[in-house]
């Protein structure tokens, strides 16, 4: 409901608890749709997300930065 896009993951296996990893980016309305595309044959990740304005927005990982240090840029608006 905070309009932030986060990655988050489990502190332990098969653990109900999560930590946060990162934020990814904001919209001005509620997230409700995401999907994921990984490196799979590119030097990157992808995440899509709308908002419940219907808005997307595509993000991508720098290749460089690890699990604890994400840096996401905004590619599409």
């Amino acid at each position: 409901m905070d309009g932030k896009l986060k990655i988050w993951e489990e502190k332990e296996e098969n653990s109900a608890e999560f930590r946060l990893v990162c934020e990814v980016g904001v919209h001005e309305d509620w997230v409700r749709d995401v999907s994921w595309c990984n490196n799979i044959g590119l030097n990157y990740d992808m995440i899509a997300s709308c908002d419940e304005n219907k808005r997307l927005k595509i993000y991508r990982n720098d290749p460089k930065s690890n699990n604890a240090n994400q840096k996401w840029e905004l590619v599409h608006d």
